[in-house]
């Protein structure tokens, strides 16, 4: 993909299905919740499913949505415990660091935009060790705005000053792509396959990476 790298300061990451290989949090919320909420319920899986995916779609596009602390309290179950217990599903997209160390050694800033919960986050920078690659780490729940908000990107601006016309977002979410577009965020891409054990989605809106070596090489750096 053929990328004007000169007219880029920052690269925005989305997290969960960006950089991290969306299969976990399916599993986790499709899964394992409604298996430990059929448990607590005396339901079958599937009634368990079917009941939660209706309260889930409720909240989808609001802050609720990736609340860990709002769905255990609407839940009755220990989310953050039951992540941590998950924790080893937690995976990096192929090419993810490297692309990060290659952001590292070409001088672009490398910003971490995230829905995700605080408690959520912290498990996942530390299972994977991406914290470090990151100039800022900007959890939306700060804001109490979700990234599907246009009001979410004014205060992004306003708490890290930057030109929205030179940075770069790639998030799996094409609702947070239309808001940081209204926002004026020059160049946006999305991904192909958040989940890779899913199929690659098409009909797209936005152009669409498979994996991050379609935007290698950075400038300065060599591709392998």
């Amino acid at each position: 993909m053929d990328i004007d790298w000169t007219s880029i300061d920052i690269i925005m990451f989305d997290m969960d299905g960006t950089l991290l290989d969306l299969a976990f949090d399916n599993r986790f919320w499709l899964q394992r919740v409604p298996q430990v909420y059929a448990d607590l319920h005396s339901l079958s899986l599937e009634d368990s499913l079917q009941q939660l995916k209706q309260r889930f779609n409720a909240r989808q596009g609001q802050l609720a949505w990736y609340c860990l602390d709002f769905w255990s309290q609407e839940l009755g179950i220990d989310l953050a415990k039951l992540k941590q217990d998950e924790r080893h599903f937690i995976s990096l997209r192929p090419q993810s660091l490297d692309f990060l160390q290659r952001l590292q050694i070409s001088g672009h800033a490398a910003w971490l935009v995230t829905n995700a919960h605080h408690l959520s986050l912290s498990l996942k920078l530390d299972t994977t060790g991406i914290g470090n690659y990151f100039q800022h780490i900007i959890c939306s729940h700060s804001y109490s705005l979700p990234k599907e908000s246009p009001d979410f990107w004014a205060a992004l601006l306003e708490h890290h000053p930057h030109n929205p016309a030179r940075c770069l977002l790639i998030d799996d979410s094409e609702a947070v792509l239309d808001a940081a577009q209204h926002a004026g965020i020059g160049q946006l891409l999305t991904i192909a396959q958040p989940d890779m054990q899913q199929p690659h989605r098409s009909q797209l809106r936005y152009p669409a990476i498979k994996n991050f070596t379609e935007v290698f090489p950075l400038p300065g750096v060599i591709a392998s």
